[in-house]
């Protein structure tokens, strides 16, 4: 019997009248969306130049997004049983972690 009072008190906020002000805080909400203006292209559609800004080619081997790029001494990535050290803690702007 305990499970549905808990139970009760959990619906009871759903099944109430909203106030006023919960009303008309939502009506001014959906006002000001509604009024906002639609947002337009300015301008036609880009040209090749401009879409080729946003492409660079690479070239005849693919790249491995999941391993990243070979490097000089020809590791894709750190050896997972690899000790490493702390040369220095830099506790300094966003990055603190």
């Amino acid at each position: 019997m305990a499970e549905l009072a808990a139970g009760n008190v959990i619906a009871q906020p759903l099944t109430e009248m909203p106030r006023p002000t919960t009303i008309i805080c939502a009506l001014a909400c959906a006002f000001a969306i509604a009024c906002m203006p639609a947002v337009r292209r300015s301008g036609g559609p880009p040209s090749t130049a401009q879409l080729d800004e946003f492409w660079i080619d690479p070239g005849p081997t693919p790249r491995d997004l999941f391993a990243g790029t070979p490097h000089a001494n020809g590791h894709v990535r750190p050896a997972t049983d690899a000790r490493f050290t702390v040369v220095k803690r830099d506790t300094g702007g966003f990055s603190i972690t």
